[in-house]
């Protein structure tokens, strides 16, 4: 990548747009027929007739033009070929311009990518978080909401100028208002500043999920939390990061941010996997998608395929999903070797997946509800049903503004 990007910035930024435009016709001539036979397809279809079965003139023009953008962005979204290249072009392109923005996303002052325009309705998850914690309290089962950082740092977002910070100023909206509501509420933000810590060793370059150190610091954050708070045991041992044992991908990881700008816009990531130097038995259970697997850590909580048969594009092995394999709707982790004999229920999106896996090496039984998977578990139900012995809603601050993980069914 490094000789690359030597050898294109000899080339002046006229020469270099001139290349990127002849590579855009060279691509869009190489997809011509492909396209225009996907557009006949589209026009040959039967329009959709009214209900009093006449289809006025105009109608049938409008309905043939849906068909026929709607093929064409399918088209050029999943099939066009050389669209990976176009992707690193462009990217690279930006990348030599000197724009700190390509295709929605912004490179950080730290050479990170992250996304814009992730304003999100705070009254709305408060209310939903409250009516949680409301409906808990009745059934007598303690709640937590725990916020997990972006990579965007609350105390210095190091975003180019003009580009606001909005995800962590609704986060801070959103504790004020829990907290004034008697939730409790554990903060990950401050304490990674309280700490010391920075968001460069805990995150990808090119992804918004922390790495597996984060992901474990987070876990290290959450149990000390349980026992200080919650009545919680967990053995320390299971939290010291040297009983743990590393295994290192080099250069194997390309982010959902890096799919966007290719990778020479903001580079590629290294991914490591993070699992116990100790004895384990463990079983892990997706019941709505059939998967039951069983035995120690490595062979029951990760996917080494999602890793060792990945490429960068790939949208069927994403290397952040070795732990667990995916989201599902509902899973369970079950260590009948835990010390700690709790039933302990997650609500979560994918930043909870490494970390829920961690804590089953201390708690018996681990459950996790992702609400953004089909099909919906009602919360509402399943809580009243399985009376958890702890219930904690926990995401990436940046998730805050996706509802369907607030849909509770309350």
């Amino acid at each position: 990548m490094k000789n690359i990007l030597g050898i294109a910035r000899i080339l002046n930024r006229h020469g270099l747009t001139a290349l990127f435009l002849v590579f855009t016709v060279l691509l869009g001539l190489r997809n011509l027929p492909a396209a225009g036979h996907v557009g006949k397809e589209a026009l040959s279809q039967e329009p959709s007739v009214q209900e009093d079965g006449e289809l006025p003139q105009a109608r049938g023009f409008l309905d043939a033009w849906d068909r026929l953008v709607d093929a064409l962005d399918t088209f050029y979204q999943k099939e066009l070929h050389g669209r990976y290249g176009f992707i690193e072009g462009n990217g690279l392109a930006k990348r030599l311009a000197g724009f700190s923005t390509c295709n929605e996303t912004v490179r950080l002052a730290n050479g990170y990518l992250e996304r814009l325009d992730n304003n999100f309705d705070v009254e709305d998850t408060a209310k939903s978080l409250t009516a949680l914690s409301k409906y808990c309290r009745e059934l007598e089962i303690p709640f937590l909401c725990v916020l997990a950082p972006s990579k965007v740092c609350k105390y210095d977002p190091g975003l180019p100028a003009g580009v606001p910070d909005e995800v962590n100023p609704g986060a801070d909206r959103l504790a004020k208002m829990l907290r004034e509501q008697g939730i409790d509420v554990l903060d990950l933000r401050d304490v990674l500043h309280e700490e010391g810590l920075d968001h460069d060793s805990l995150f990808f370059h090119t992804d918004h999920h922390w790495t597996s150190e984060g992901a474990f610091w987070g876990y290290q954050k959450v149990a000390e939390y349980l026992n200080g708070h919650y009545g919680y045991h967990i053995d320390e041992s299971l939290m010291d990061r040297s009983n743990f044992k590393t295994v290192n991908f080099p250069d194997k990881f390309l982010g959902s941010y890096g799919k966007r700008t290719g990778k020479y816009f903001g580079g590629v990531d290294d991914i490591s996997v993070i699992m116990p130097d100790f004895p384990t038995q463990m079983k892990m259970e997706a019941p709505s998608r059939g998967i039951v697997r069983e035995g120690s850590f490595s062979e029951a909580v990760l996917d080494w395929s999602q890793i060792e048969d990945s490429w960068y594009y790939d949208e069927g092995h994403i290397p952040y999903a070795v732990y667990t394999g995916d989201d599902y709707n509902l899973l369970y982790h079950t260590n009948e070797e835990a010390g700690e004999d709790k039933d302990l229920l997650f609500l979560k999106d994918s930043f909870v997946r490494p970390v829920a896996s961690f804590l089953n090496l201390g708690v018996r039984r681990v459950e996790a509800i992702d609400l953004r998977i089909e099909p919906k578990v009602s919360v509402k139900e399943y809580l009243a049903e399985n009376r958890p012995d702890t219930v904690i809603f926990m995401c990436s601050i940046w998730a805050l503004k996706d509802y369907n993980l607030i849909d509770f069914g309350l």
